[in-house]
């Protein structure tokens, strides 16, 4: 299946290409703080949407080798940078979310 879809085929034949790939390089700007947060769409684009939550310090590119594998399976993997990390702007924790304490 690499060999025969693009964009996939690009992975082998023109890295830097497909890595360009818009999907991998969105942005939107948060709606409570203001910052920018960058994030990438793999897999199919109308397939059952799952956001991709990562660990401290990754970034969204984390998740492009899964691009194919959520394609075959039907699934939009949504993965966003962490604050501070890719092009997400870093942010205070207290900003992140909400915090009660007693």
């Amino acid at each position: 299946l690499v060999d025969q879809v693009l964009p996939y085929s690009l992975a082998k034949t023109n890295p830097r290409e497909y890595l360009a790939d818009a999907r991998f390089h969105r942005s939107f700007k948060c709606s409570r703080t203001g910052k920018r947060v960058t994030y990438a769409e793999v897999g199919s684009p109308t397939g059952h949407p799952v956001l991709f939550f990562l660990q401290s310090h990754c970034s969204r590119y984390v998740a492009i080798w899964q691009d194919l594998a959520a394609a075959a399976a039907n699934v939009r993997l949504i993965a966003m940078d962490r604050p501070g990390c890719g092009g997400t702007e870093d942010c205070d924790l207290n900003d992140r979310v909400d915090t009660v304490c007693s």
